[in-house]
């Protein structure tokens, strides 16, 4: 049962890309899988959650390691009227009535019944948000200068700037 609980539990943090920090809450969501699941240890078609609460477990509630969440903010946090009222977390786990989250930028855990978008995961919310950052401070000009060079280009443009400056100063 260990070795089962340690192989899914490393496959999911290989999967999703997290730190190996985060071992622990992969092998609780393992273990939350694993009870949900059926084997043939037990006879019937039954879980082992199943087995022991006396009912078959709701599997809605399901979600991919590692997707996307949004939490709610509490009241006592919001900053202002027009301040995003959620934040974007990583599902790493369940509860008996909601589930973990981890907040990459608070670097806190959060127990929470939230809004999943399991077709993302944070890396491509990080990825847009630095992307539009990036953009919105460029003119159009700059925009288009970036998207034609080349690496090679931009080599050639630094190094000829710094013997610029280098004669500049001889």
């Amino acid at each position: 049962m260990i070795r089962t609980l340690v192989e899914k539990a490393r496959a999911m943090l290989l999967e999703s890309k997290l730190s190996k920090k985060m071992w622990g809450e992969a092998i609780l969501c393992a273990a939350y899988l694993i009870n949900r699941s059926l084997t043939s240890s037990l006879k019937g078609n039954v879980t082992p959650a199943e087995m022991f609460y006396g009912n078959k477990p709701n599997l809605k509630n399901l979600k991919i390691f590692r997707c996307l969440a949004y939490y709610c903010i509490p009241k006592q946090r919001l900053e202002g009227k027009f301040n995003s009222k959620g934040e974007a977390c990583i599902m790493i786990g369940y509860t008996h009535n909601g589930y973990r989250l981890w907040n990459p930028i608070h670097r806190k855990l959060v127990i929470a019944r939230n809004i999943f978008d399991e077709r993302k995961n944070i890396e491509d919310i990080e990825e847009k948000t630095v992307n539009m950052k990036t953009t919105w401070l460029k003119s159009e000009d700059e925009q288009a200068k970036d998207t034609e060079k080349t690496d090679d280009e931009e080599f050639v443009e630094t190094l000829s700037k710094f013997q610029n400056s280098t004669e500049e100063e001889t």
